[in-house]
């Protein structure tokens, strides 16, 4: 449980906020698109 103390329009509120799923793996590299074929050169 982590508590935060924000403002919205000059009100201050106490907020508690229970993290249910933290991110732990790295970010995925994808890989680039493959090149488009140019099929008039295909034989």
């Amino acid at each position: 449980m982590r508590k935060f103390q924000i403002t919205v329009n000059g009100q201050s509120y106490q907020v508690e906020v229970e993290e249910v799923a933290a991110f732990t793996s790295a970010p995925v590299a994808y890989a680039p698109a493959p090149a488009p074929v140019d099929r008039k050169s295909v034989v």
